[in-house]
């Protein structure tokens, strides 16, 4: 006969045949509870030395005492010393992007003499950058004199006729840094900026005192001024970016000339500004006109 699906099945043993077993074997019941504990205590120890392991293992600081020896810090004193250790800020404070040179704050900002039109549109557009008032060098040129004329922006006073009015007025000089092309109305004593795209050549212009630089390897004086009211997200007005923009298209020959950098290729979409600008101001133009002739 077949066997039974149950044969293999071990019986179960009652209390007193597990009581008799552990009694032959010598274990009481205490003894097993005292196993368990000592077990117990040896995974405790082993923990508590591992965690003590990681708290005093070693990284790569190192240290010299007073004889020259190099000793590597624990853990545990990289902590401490990192509490002593002021945090860096890593907030950045809210601050405005755009703040006047107080040297600079009623300044005359004016140009070399030989007066080109990007020492007049430069000295303009630093004057109402800064909020300070341009002069002329010298008498203006015919292309200087068609850009004012075209834009009807008033020509400047001469550096003769400021000095006149108040003869201590702080001086910026732009587009140029040589004494050589300085007025020689100038004081260089009361000299506090240097707005410039020259380079730096014999006669440059010495202070006794630190002064405000801004020389850039651009193609014009102008386009730094331009420059700094974009970035500054500051609005010329349309007189004064019309004369910087026509002392930036004369200095660089349209764009074409061996001056020109990068920046002012970044800035030929300013053709198409100066375009729309003029565009604008022709459609005013035409609409007072035809408003002054049209009967009421």
């Amino acid at each position: 006969e077949g066997a039974s699906p149950h044969d293999h099945v071990v019986p179960r043993r009652s209390r007193a045949e597990m009581r008799d077993c552990r009694r032959r074997s010598g274990q009481s019941p205490y003894t097993i509870f005292f196993n368990f504990l000592l077990t117990a205590t040896a995974s405790i120890i082993i923990i508590v030395l591992y965690c003590l392991s990681l708290l005093l293992r070693t990284n790569q600081y190192y240290d010299d005492d007073s004889h020259g020896n190099v000793r590597i810090r624990s853990i545990v004193e990289n902590v401490l010393r990192d509490r002593e250790i002021p945090k860096e800020i890593t907030t950045v404070p809210n601050v405005d992007l755009f703040v006047v040179p107080e040297a600079l704050k009623g300044a005359v900002f004016v140009g070399h003499l030989v007066t080109d039109l990007d020492s007049v549109g430069g000295a303009i557009g630093a004057a109402a950058l800064y909020g300070g008032r341009a002069a002329l060098a010298s008498e203006v040129n015919s292309e200087t004199a068609f850009a004012l004329e075209e834009w009807g922006m008033e020509k400047p006073p001469t550096i003769e006729e400021v000095l006149k009015e108040n003869p201590d007025a702080k001086i910026c000089l732009v587009d140029h840094q040589q004494t050589s092309q300085m007025n020689p109305n100038i004081n260089p004593d009361n000299v506090v900026g240097v707005i410039d795209h020259h380079a730096l050549q014999s006669k440059t212009i010495v202070t006794d005192r630190p002064i405000y630089i801004d020389i850039r390897p651009w193609g014009s004086m102008s386009t730094i001024i331009a420059h700094t009211f974009l970035t500054h997200q500051r609005r010329p007005p349309m007189k004064v970016a019309g004369m910087m923009l026509c002392a930036i298209l004369s200095d660089t020959l349209n764009l074409q000339g061996p001056t020109t950098t990068e920046c002012e290729f970044y800035l030929r979409y300013v053709r198409f500004f100066l375009i729309t600008v003029y565009f604008t101001n022709f459609i005013q133009q035409g609409i007072a006109r035809w408003s002054r002739s049209s009967p009421k």
